[in-house]
């Protein structure tokens, strides 16, 4: 499947609205110039404790580790590090941070009233997701695991606008009308989303219509509510990136109406801040 490419241009255009039942990606939304790796690891940011997964080559839903933002996004950096982590708590702890995002471009994506530091924690979060890529095919790569960091397929009720800020990312999307070939079941951690049960090797996978699209630093990409999406860190390229989960209630009831009634006990776990990561 091809996906729709919106230039900066197009998007900042006074009137125009993007089609926002579909995925899009949006090359050079942000300046190349954000410090942002640099940034997390000085004080106070780098001092923050957050979750991690220590070797994301094992398939785990869970983080298993817990350390400064400092310390694994050094490690991560050296390259010699399988960690990854994907946190809420930097945003949620610092808002002061989105000074250095292009707010201003981000809602011209989402439209007014979805992106603003007065909702994090309800109606917005905003995770940055971090990680070094390995040679390897994507093969087994110990027992239980694989070869490089990866997301595993998954959906979720929150539309999500995902800035690349340093390196590039390997994006794999199916629209939510495909979760019949997926597999799908409740998050095992009591969070809200839904993960496929599908062996990520299976060849089957292929035969359905999907994007595939690498993100490179400055691009930015829209993923509708319940949007299917896996995410490969690709050899040798330590990728950082910045995502704006936002509620659109009517899009995550109309989108897959059964996937936000199983799921929404977990919403309200989230809302309340029962559950973060």
């Amino acid at each position: 499947m091809e996906m729709e490419v919106i230039p900066v241009e197009s998007l900042m255009r006074e009137g125009f609205a993007p089609d926002l039942s579909r995925p899009f990606r949006i090359p050079g939304l942000m300046p190349t110039d954000l410090r942002m790796v640099d940034l997390i690891r000085e004080k106070p940011y780098g001092d923050l404790v957050i979750d991690y997964f220590t070797d994301a080559r094992q398939v785990n839903t869970v983080p298993d580790g817990k350390a400064s933002i400092r310390e694994i996004a050094t490690n991560i950096s050296q390259g010699n590090s399988y960690a990854k982590f994907g946190s809420e708590m930097l945003f949620r702890e610092h808002p002061e941070l989105l000074s250095h995002l292009p707010l201003d471009r981000v809602k011209k994506v989402t439209g007014e009233g979805y992106i603003d530091a007065s909702l994090i924690g309800d109606f917005l979060t905003i995770p940055v997701f971090m990680a070094h890529g390995h040679e390897g095919d994507g093969a087994d790569g110990g027992e239980g695991g694989r070869a490089t960091p990866r997301t595993d397929l998954h959906c979720e009720p929150i539309a999500n606008v995902v800035l690349q800020v340093s390196g590039s990312k390997l994006w794999t999307l199916y629209p939510s009308e495909s979760s019949r070939f997926l597999r799908p079941k409740i998050s095992p951690d009591g969070r809200a989303y839904v993960f496929s049960a599908r062996d990520p090797a299976d060849e089957d996978l292929q035969t359905i219509d999907r994007y595939s699209v690498v993100l490179n630093k400055g691009d930015a990409m829209f993923l509708p509510s319940w949007t299917w999406h896996r995410v490969d860190y690709l050899p040798g390229i330590t990728a950082l990136s910045v995502s704006f989960f936002h509620v659109r209630i009517k899009d995550m009831f109309t989108n897959n109406p059964i996937f936000a009634l199983a799921t929404f006990p977990n919403m309200m776990k989230e809302f309340f801040g029962i559950k973060m990561q």
